[in-house]
């Protein structure tokens, strides 16, 4: 998702997004599920590591907020686990 290329960066974190949903959707995210808890953390960090790396900003921006958008919108759905 910090690819140079503003089209693989989009793709890919709508990639996790969707990935996040559908093993969300199936209880694959819970403890003994298909990700362990280091990896549960990478994806619930994906949007604040964009924004702290200030990928929304300049050329592809636009797109990249509306990937994050979606990301968050899984995560939601997905029933994921979040510290707070």
């Amino acid at each position: 998702c910090f690819h140079d290329d503003v089209v693989i960066r989009h793709g890919s974190l709508l990639g996790c997004a969707e990935l996040v949903l559908v093993f969300g959707e199936l209880k694959l995210l819970h403890r003994g599920g298909v990700l362990d808890d280091e990896k549960m953390s990478t994806l619930a960090e994906l949007v604040p590591s964009i924004e702290k790396a200030r990928l929304y900003r300049g050329r592809g921006g636009e797109i990249m907020r509306a990937a994050a958008c979606r990301m968050i919108e899984c995560l939601s759905q997905s029933e994921l686990p979040l510290s707070v």
